[in-house]
C-alpha cells in the first residue's frame, strides 16, 4: 500500500511513521520522494501515518496524517443456470474494479469492507446485478447464476415449438369436429 504526500519545501528527506489502531507511534521508513511503499501490512486493517520532514539533522513535526484501510478480497465463481461454470465473464464492482473469471469460474476482487454492487456482464450471458455484503476478513459468495445467450436461445427455440404444437394440435381438432358435424362431406 502506498502513501504520498505533498512537497516540504528544503525537505532533504521524509520520515513515515506508522500506528495500528491504538499501538504506539513506530518509524517504519524514510523517503528522499515524496512517496513511500509500506509492504508489511496486515489485510484489512486500518493504519495511520504521519510525515516528518528532515533537513538536515533538524526533523519537523508531524506535517501529514493519512488514514488508511488496508483491502480484503470478494472470491466466488461464475456458473450458468445449469451449474456449468463460466469462464471469460466480467465481474465489476461499482468503483470500477473488475477481473475476469477464470478455470471452474473463480474470481478474486480486492476492495474495501463494506456493502457493494456486483456487476456481472460478458459476451454470451444477460447482464447481472448482485448485493454483496464484503466483511473485513474477506468474503465468499457462489455460485452466481446467470443465464446464457445459450440458455435464452433454448428457452426460445422451446417456447415456438410448444406454440407451433398446440397450432397444429388445434388445427387437427377444428378438422376433426367440423367433419364430425357433417361439414364438408358428399351428400
Amino acid at each position: 500500500m502506498g502513501v504520498d504526500w505533498e512537497i516540504v519545501p528544503n525537505a532533504q528527506s521524509y520520515n513515515i511513521y506508522r500506528r495500528e489502531s491504538n499501538d504506539s507511534v513506530a518509524q517504519v521508513g524514510s523517503s528522499i520522494s515524496t512517496q513511500f511503499i509500506d509492504g508489511n501490512l496486515v489485510q484489512s486493517t486500518r493504519y495511520f501515518y504521519a510525515i516528518t520532514a528532515v533537513n538536515g539533522t533538524e526533523e519537523s513535526a508531524f506535517n501529514e496524517i493519512h488514514n488508511i484501510t488496508t483491502l480484503t478480497y470478494l472470491t466466488g465463481y461464475i456458473v450458468n443456470e445449469n451449474g456449468v461454470p463460466l469462464i471469460g465473464i466480467t465481474v465489476a464492482l461499482e468503483d470500477g474494479t473488475n477481473t475476469t473469471s477464470i478455470i471452474m469460474g473463480a474470481f478474486e476482487l480486492a476492495t474495501k469492507p463494506g456493502e457493494h454492487t456486483l456487476t456481472i456482464s460478458g459476451s454470451g450471458i444477460r447482464m447481472k446485478k448482485v448485493q454483496v455484503d464484503i466483511q473485513e476478513e474477506g468474503t465468499f459468495t457462489g455460485p452466481i447464476s446467470t443465464t446464457t445467450q445459450n440458455d435464452m436461445e433454448l428457452i426460445a427455440t422451446l417456447a415456438i415449438v410448444i406454440i407451433a404444437i398446440a397450432a397444429v394440435v388445434i388445427t387437427v381438432v377444428l378438422i376433426v369436429t367440423y367433419f364430425r358435424k357433417g361439414g364438408g362431406g358428399v351428400k
